[in-house]
């Protein structure tokens, strides 16, 4: 099964579309995350939003969200760490 991303939304642009094919698997695999620099999925300015629908219907049991230690910071620092995430779940999304 595939996923697609179907927008990305951060500040200062209100509203940016990407469409991205991925593995849910990709997505899924905790043993296999990486913290190190530059292999992230970036947002912009202070807020994110990113909706991604997936092909059929599935039991969503975690959901993990990682940012580099500050050790592993190229500065030193981790000011961009997210403080508040939500996950929203949809049955009936309409694009």
């Amino acid at each position: 099964m595939s996923t697609k991303l179907i927008d990305e939304e951060n500040s200062p642009k209100k509203m940016q579309i990407k469409e991205v094919h991925l593995k849910v698997l990709d997505l899924c695999k905790e043993d296999e995350a990486s913290v190190n620099p530059g292999d992230c999925w970036a947002f912009h300015g202070s807020f994110g939003n990113v909706r991604i629908r997936l092909a059929e219907p599935v039991i969503i049991t975690s959901f993990s969200l990682y940012h580099i230690p500050k050790q592993l910071s190229p500065t030193g620092k981790i000011k961009s760490a997210p403080r508040n995430f939500s996950v929203v779940v949809s049955l009936f999304f309409t694009h």
